[in-house]
C-alpha cells in the first residue's frame, strides 16, 4: 500500500513526532523523561514557526506513520529526524519520505544535502 505524503504540522502529527524524540532520547539515555521530550518538542515547534524547520508526515489510512523533518541553516539543508513508526518499517516508507523531500529540495534548485545516519532502529 503506498502511504499518503503530506506536509508536517503539530496540529496533526504531534503524537508521531513525540514517538519520534522519545526513540532519539533512547538512543544515548534510557531514563528519558517526559520533561526531555516536551522541552525537545517545544524547540521544534519554534523552529517550524519560524521557519528554520519543515517536514512531511507519511500517512496509512489516516493515521501518521513516518515523518521527515528538514532544518534550514543559510541555505543549507539538513535531515534533523527521518522516524518511521515500528510497525511501519521495512516497507519503504522512510524511503518515500526522504524521495519527496528531495523531490522538493529540486524544485528549489538545491543541489546538495547533508545528513548523518547515527541509528538504524533494526540494526542495520
Amino acid at each position: 500500500m503506498e502511504n499518503e505524503i503530506r506536509p508536517f504540522s503539530f496540529e496533526n502529527d504531534e503524537v508521531l513526532c513525540s514517538e519520534a524524540e522519545r526513540s532519539a532520547f533512547l538512543d544515548t539515555d534510557s531514563n528519558v523523561s517526559d520533561e526531555q521530550v516536551h522541552a525537545s518538542l517545544n524547540r521544534i515547534k519554534k523552529q517550524i514557526t519560524r521557519g528554520s524547520h519543515w517536514g512531511y508526515t507519511a500517512v496509512e489510512n489516516e493515521v501518521p506513520v513516518g515523518l521527515i523533518l528538514v532544518d534550514v541553516e543559510e541555505g543549507a539543508f539538513f535531515v534533523d529526524n527521518l522516524y518511521v513508526a515500528p510497525d511501519h518499517r521495512r516497507k519503504g516508507v522512510g524511503e518515500a519520505l526522504m524521495r519527496h523531500v528531495l523531490q522538493e529540495l529540486q524544485k528549489h534548485n538545491v543541489e546538495e544535502v547533508d545528513y548523518m545516519t547515527y541509528r538504524f532502529a533494526d540494526g542495520l
